[in-house]
């Protein structure tokens, strides 16, 4: 009954952490290619603040600084992106933000020298690996306690 267990949890636990480090994959390579298209064709406008916020960040339940801002016209779009406390304090003096849009595309949007942001996602990417092998040696181990349970059914029926 104990391998049995072992098995069904390692086995929901790969599951699980497959499921994410697909999700996890895709996101990173999603962002991968926003940051690359907006330092490649990026096309960098002061944009006015219209308010600083503290809230949940889109990927975190940790309250992040972000600014709110509008592209000048005449595109005129809002919107809202993480700020450092470093940057936030010079804007909250200048009123203004220096923002990167596409201008295909002017939803695609990043404050000017924000870092990559591909940075939290693969440390979370190499825990989620970790996970998945821890998962794969409790669902390992149960698979051989399983065998040597039915290596010794197996030795009592034969003699």
């Amino acid at each position: 009954m104990k391998a049995n267990l072992a098995l069904w949890l390692g086995g929901a636990c790969l599951l699980a952490l497959l499921l994410t480090m697909l999700w996890l994959h895709f996101s990173l390579v999603q962002d991968w290619r926003r940051t690359q298209a907006l330092a490649g064709r990026g096309v960098v406008v002061q944009a006015r603040v219209l308010e600083f916020l503290s809230a949940p960040g889109p990927r975190s339940l940790i309250p992040q600084r972000s600014v709110r801002f509008q592209l000048p016209a005449p595109l005129g779009l809002t919107g809202t992106l993480p700020i450092s406390a470093e940057a936030a304090r010079q804007s909250e003096q200048t009123r203004r933000v220096a923002v990167r849009y596409l201008p295909d595309q002017p939803g695609v949007q990043a404050l000017e020298g924000t870092g990559a942001p591909l940075t939290l996602g693969a440390l979370l990417l190499g825990l989620d690996l970790f996970a998945g092998w821890v998962a794969w040696q409790v669902w390992a181990s149960g698979r051989r306690a399983r065998h040597r349970k039915l290596g010794h059914s197996k030795e009592g029926v034969r003699q």
